[in-house]
């Protein structure tokens, strides 16, 4: 197993980029004399002398503009050429960012700099779109931020709190220019545990507002596909960022494959996934495998290619090509091509969309045609229609082709929505259901008190095919929406209901009754119950499938008992009035001692067969010193036996994590080493990265 301390890409660059803003809120020194420098900038100071073109405050100055706060023992104003000079005790403020520095200069109008002897801190920096937790602080000789770039000369990055001497960890680089929402370049950098250099590159280049690559390749062991590495790399083609990668699998063979996105001018843009797997030859050529160790073997090529293009006034046109083919030892392999080409206008007033798709899978074919449109013809009112053709051919029946068309009128306001719908369809051994025509009204939510009303009614003549039933048929709607109300000082309502009534021209007619409702009661200070009711009761008879309205009647309900943060118990269970049996009695015992010890239990009991049938249980203990050991286990007990059992170390330092995870049942082991600073995925080797083994935090 390769061992894997610390992915730099991926926080390197939140690190790095935290020089670019500067930060905090300061406490404002007294001022005696204000100078107002243009319209936006005011200096305070304790004396401010002025010549023709310049002012030059003396004694606890400070600059108020854009939001910024700028402090100094000395700032000179350069009115013409819109400069600031600031000297001693350096101090600039903005948006919950600081710097500090000897003396620098700062321009007015595009806010570019040149500090010295800098120092700074930020808590306002996201890395790949997550706000990262704590602060960023950070060193230099030299720092020069322009409009298109910002630069730091020996830079120091870290997101440890502690005195500079003392730090934990750090990354050095002689040169970061940080170029904003756009990329990084650090170059030679050095990552740094206490003062020994871990990792050192002479040049690392990464975009901003995208997830990094790994620089170590992702390491681990299991089952399926015995020992693996895999490597991610960034891919520059022609201008564009694309992302390759290499997979090596002891029992699947090798794995590479490609994902790209690219531009066609100014309006279009495309994207290209291609993978290829090609499964051991030792594998292939063995006779002796079983029908699960022929799915490892799998060989696979997969080709996707996506084009979108802009034509202006509102149209666009695409076109999507997948080739997908799988190869088992043994067997024929499996073809399987698709494609679809659309063409469209979305404007505020109209839309337009035409598709055609088709897939070929070995012996058959399936096409489907789409059409769409969609005009608005005054004010609450549209118009719509379109067609829709599908079928199959080959080696299955191809009389199942079927086409369906439609045409709407729908009208909207502040108080109802209702459309006119007409739909016909061909060929009757497909199932389908017509309307010829139909109206449905649907009300905006009413509300009678605090309460929310819905009603809705529809009419209209009706086909069901392949039956052939061709009949009138109406629906009656009214609702009680989802609502929340207070019961008392201790207890809340959730509610629910509505009544449904379908008339059809045979006579025939059908209604439903349907509501929930949960009650949550605060018993005292120690003691939570909570119950909740679904009912649903169907009555009567309607020929039509469509109709189909289930019907339950269920019962749960629960209690919490707890002690502060000491310990929780907690039932819940149910039954079922409909199939007359009960649901299993589920009970948690969550216990906590001085955040030492974190015990939960947990045992599901049938209350029909009067047994458990599984036992949990989670463990967290900490050891002391930063380390802690957690299990979690569960034990099938009506067929005794152990269904999962893993155990974890962890070692906690300030700003570390790193721990070591082993599952019994499945002989795997990996090790996670991540900072507490960037919520993202961790750095880890293990059998399957999205495999998330640790039900709690």
């Amino acid at each position: 197993m390769k061992k894997d301390f610390i992915n730099i890409k991926t926080f390197a660059a939140a690190l790095i980029a935290a020089a670019c803003p500067f930060f905090a809120h300061a406490q404002e020194a007294p001022a005696v004399q204000t100078f107002e420098a243009g319209k936006k900038a005011v200096i305070k100071a304790e004396n401010i002398k002025c010549d023709r073109t310049t002012a030059t405050a003396y004694g606890n100055a400070e600059i108020l503009y854009k939001g910024s706060v700028l402090k100094a023992d000395q700032i000179i104003y350069d009115e013409v050429n819109r400069t600031i000079t600031m000297y001693g005790n350096v101090r600039i403020n903005k948006d919950g960012s600081e710097l500090k520095a000897d003396y620098g200069t700062y321009g007015l109008d595009d806010e570019s700099s040149e500090f010295f002897n800098v120092e700074g801190s930020t808590d306002e920096v996201d890395h790949d779109g997550k706000k990262i937790q704590g602060k960023v602080y950070f060193w230099g000789d030299r720092m020069v931020k322009t409009e298109k770039c910002t630069k730091i000369d020996n830079a120091v990055i870290t997101t440890c709190d502690c005195p500079r001497p003392e730090l934990h960890y750090h990354i050095h680089s002689k040169i970061a220019e940080i170029y904003p929402g756009q990329k990084i370049i650090a170059r030679h950098s050095k990552l740094k545990i206490k003062d020994k250099t871990l990792l050192g590159y002479s040049r690392l280049e990464f975009k901003l507002g995208k997830k990094q690559q790994s620089l170590i390749p992702t390491i681990g062991n299991n089952s399926h596909d015995g020992w693996y590495v895999k490597k991610n790399f960034d891919v520059n083609l022609f201008g564009n960022e694309g992302t390759g990668h290499i997979d090596l699998y002891q029992k699947s063979g090798i794995g590479f494959g490609l994902k790209y996105p690219y531009a066609l001018g100014k309006n279009g843009y495309g994207y290209l996934d291609y993978y290829n797997l090609s499964p051991s030859k030792t594998a292939i050529m063995t006779e002796n495998l079983t029908n699960e160790e022929k799915k490892r073997q799998v060989g696979k090529k997969e080709l996707r290619n996506d084009i979108r293009y802009d034509l202006g006034n509102g149209y666009y046109t695409g076109l999507s090509i997948g080739m997908y083919d799988y190869q088992y030892p043994g067997e024929k392999t499996s073809n399987w091509n698709n494609y679809n080409y659309y063409f469209g206008r979305n404007t505020k007033k109209q839309a337009i969309y035409f598709a055609q798709t088709a897939t070929d899978y070995n012996t058959y074919s399936y096409q489907t045609r789409k059409l769409d449109f969609g005009q608005k013809i005054g004010d609450g009112w549209t118009i719509k229609a379109g067609g829709f053709n599908s079928g199959y051919a080959g080696n299955v029946e191809s009389n199942n082709s079927i086409w369906r068309y439609y045409t709407e009128l729908n009208y909207e306001n502040n108080f109802t929505d209702a459309t006119l719908s007409y739909i016909r369809s061909t060929n009757n051994e497909v199932y389908h259901l017509d309307r010829i025509p139909e109206i449905n009204v649907i009300s905006k939510n009413m509300y009678i008190g605090s309460i929310p009303i819905k009603t809705a009614f529809t009419a209209g003549s009706y086909r069901e095919e392949p039956v052939g039933l061709h009949m009138e048929r109406g629906k009656i709607y009214i609702g009680v929406q989802p609502f929340s109300m207070d019961i008392g000082s201790s207890g809340i309502l959730n509610a629910a209901g509505g009544f449904q009534q379908i008339l059809c021209g045979d006579g025939s007619q059908k209604y439903a009754f349907s509501g929930q409702a949960a009650y949550t009661h605060t018993v005292s200070d120690h003691i939570k119950v909570k119950a909740n009711y679904y009912l649903q009761n169907p009555k009567g008879y309607s020929p039509f499938v469509d109709d189909y309205i289930p019907s339950y009647s269920m019962l749960t309900a629960g209690a919490e008992i707890h002690n502060k943060d000491y310990w929780k118990l907690s039932m819940y269970g149910g039954y079922d009035y409909m199939y007359k049996t009960s649901t299993s009695l589920i009970t948690t015992l969550d216990m906590k001692q001085n955040d030492k010890m974190r015990w939960i239990i947990g045992a599901n009991y049938n209350m029909d067969t009067h047994q458990f049938p599984n036992f949990t249980s989670e463990l967290k203990l900490d050891l002391g010193g930063g380390y802690s050991v957690e299990n979690w286990m569960l034990y099938d007990n009506v067929n005794n036996k152990l269904t999962y059992m893993n155990i974890g170390l962890s070692k906690e330092t300030h700003d570390t994590v790193t721990k070591l995870l082993y599952r019994n049942k499945q002989k795997e082991f990996w090790v996670q080493f991540y900072l507490k600073a960037f919520p993202e995925q961790p750095v880890c080797i293990t059998p399957n990265s999205a495999d998330i083994i640790s039900p709690r935090k």
